[in-house]
């Protein structure tokens, strides 16, 4: 819940509807056949903003020593 932007409590009440009336969506889930992919043979591109990122661990840090 920590890195909701707009607060939990719209999770958390959809959560609630969704026990209450029982809607299991997962229940009958089945895993894809597609083989899964080894992640050494993946790839990624990124670009940091050095900015955004100073800003997040600014926030890390102030939420773990608070």
């Amino acid at each position: 819940m920590g890195v909701v932007s707009q607060g939990p409590e719209k999770l958390r009440a959809a959560e609630k509807g969704a026990k209450e009336q029982k809607k299991r969506m997962w229940k009958d889930y089945k895993q894809s056949e597609s083989p899964l992919m080894n992640i050494k043979e993946r790839n990624y591109t990124a670009k940091v903003d050095s900015n955004r990122l100073w800003a997040i661990i600014l926030v890390l840090y102030v939420s773990i020593h608070v």
